[in-house]
């Protein structure tokens, strides 16, 4: 009966050990942010936590910009008990241009203000064309619609509004996977566009990608009386 018994484990441990490497294979890295981690101990437990068929983990502290890789190794070992699965989570240098690109990400998501000139939205998208003066803008009823998409387009050409798509663009071999929901920007962002004649139009870019608390003025600095409601008309 023990026979029968040793075999029917290691099948089960051969299986078991398949999947794991099946999946680790399958995918590279696991992204997470972890705003509050600061000592190894806080990061460690982090990777620990992880889904385990990656092979790597991702930890970031957008506050500081700083990004720990770990790895996650799992292996059997036999005992009194018998078998028990131990998993080694082991911090391990980035590469440099993981480091780069990781930290080029989170420092433009944390970006809270930003001017943009008016000519650089002009043909970003079909129906914004130039407009020397924002009373051009407002008369043409291209806020906030046509007006968001473009600056939206902007920031993502730009890197502005860094994604798991953009970052994994830029690596070439260390492909990333997150969670539902993951988003790397988690900070409002004040946006002033310039036009030609002085005039401007401001407002703010919440991180769920509304925009709000829209202000314009005209040449003179003087306040422009116009207001978008919540359904986005003027």
């Amino acid at each position: 009966m023990k026979k029968p018994t040793s075999l029917a484990l290691l099948i089960v441990l051969t299986t078991f050990s398949f999947f794991l490497h099946k999946n680790a294979s399958a995918s590279t890295a696991w992204w997470i942010f972890c705003d509050h981690c600061s000592t190894n101990n806080e990061y460690t437990l982090t990777a620990f936590n992880a889904p385990q068929h990656y092979q790597f983990i991702l930890i970031s502290n957008r506050n500081v910009n700083e990004t720990r890789k770990y790895s996650i190794e799992k292996e059997f070992t036999e005992g009194l008990g018998g078998a028990t699965l131990i998993t080694n989570v082991q911090r391990i240098a980035l590469t440099a241009d993981e480091e780069e690109v990781f930290e080029e990400a989170i420092d433009n998501a944390n970006l809270t203000f930003l001017e943009i000139p008016r000519g650089d939205l002009d043909g970003l998208i079909p129906g914004l064309g130039d407009a020397p003066s924002v009373i051009g803008d407002i008369g043409s009823g291209r806020l906030p619609d046509a007006f968001s998409k473009s600056v939206n387009r902007f920031l993502e050409d730009n890197g502005y509004l860094p994604s798991l798509t953009s970052v994994n663009q830029q690596l070439a071999v260390l492909g990333v996977e997150a969670g539902a929901g993951f988003t790397i920007r988690n900070k409002s962002l004040i946006i002033v566009v310039i036009y030609d004649d002085g005039s401007t139009v401001s407002f703010r870019r919440r991180p769920d990608g509304e925009f709000v608390e829209w202000e314009a003025t005209d040449e003179s600095n003087q306040l422009i009386d116009f207001d978008i409601d919540p359904n986005g008309d003027i």
